[in-house]
């Protein structure tokens, strides 16, 4: 399960664990954020990490340029792009079990 942040997913793993549910063992929780308490969590959550500051410098760099295009000339775009998104504490990754049941056709 995806959470909206580290720790919602925090709450959501210890609710889980509160039911009986094997974390990650049978669910994997991961977090948004790159949280340091998520690492320090019993069980970890895996987190993504987004290089937010990369991402706005790259989006200021291709935006200025357009808006100063005298209008219906196109701008060069600028070849850098931003780094992929970074998971921590992974170990929860993959490791849920995919489950037996076949998937079912809508009725």
């Amino acid at each position: 399960m995806v959470c909206f942040n580290d720790v919602m997913a925090l709450g959501l793993t210890a609710r889980l664990l509160e039911f009986g549910v094997e974390v990650p063992r049978r669910v994997s929780v991961v977090g948004w954020g790159g949280s340091k308490v998520g690492a320090q969590s019993t069980p970890a959550i895996s987190t993504v990490i987004m290089p937010l500051g990369e991402l706005g410098r790259v989006a200021v760099a291709t935006l200025v340029p357009a808006n100063r295009q005298p209008s219906g000339q196109q701008s060069e775009q600028p070849s850098e792009q931003p780094s992929d998104t970074e998971t921590k504490g992974a170990q929860q990754a993959g490791e849920a079990r995919q489950t037996s049941r076949p998937a079912r056709a809508p009725s």
